[in-house]
């Protein structure tokens, strides 16, 4: 998995695929919650930023930036709202036990019960990192942000 900032991490299974009940879902299977609005934008104060749109609690759509790029956001910068009108995006969740501003030690995901019931692996931020149901996959922040980098999200 990658950072997770204040408690706020990303998760997708591919490429926009999950609707808000689906985001909810996944969050629950790593033992935690689809972040609220506040909790984003603390993350984002804490140089959180991606170039994807993912669902917040409240059936909310939302993006954070802080550098400006006209393919993330429309070059905007800050927390933005996104009012597209697709039903299917990537999810933030929030983990309340997080005791570190920045968290990038090497991670494994174990999702808890119940599992996300869905035929595609789990994924987090990055494509290549994959939870499938009875595997484990870990890798560093630090491969993130160098595959990150590589891909002009940076």
């Amino acid at each position: 998995m990658g950072c997770s900032y204040m408690g706020v991490f990303q998760v997708e299974r591919g490429r926009y695929q999950l609707t808000y009940e689906q985001a909810e879902g996944i969050c629950k299977a790593f033992g935690v919650v689809l972040a609220n609005e506040e909790q984003l934008k603390v993350a984002h104060q804490n140089n959180f930023q991606t170039c994807r749109n993912g669902w917040v609690y409240n059936k909310t759509v939302m993006i954070p930036r802080i550098d400006s790029n006209d393919l993330c956001g429309g070059g905007k910068i800050g927390l933005i709202l996104v009012t597209d009108n697709q039903t299917k995006y990537d999810a933030y969740c929030f983990n309340a036990t997080e005791t570190k501003p920045i968290n990038c030690a090497t991670r494994t995901i174990v999702p808890t019960s119940p599992k996300p019931n869905t035929a595609a692996p789990v994924t987090t931020a990055d494509p290549w990192t994959t939870t499938d149901t009875g595997k484990m996959c870990t890798r560093t922040c630090q491969m993130a942000r160098k595959e990150s980098k590589e891909r002009g999200c940076a």
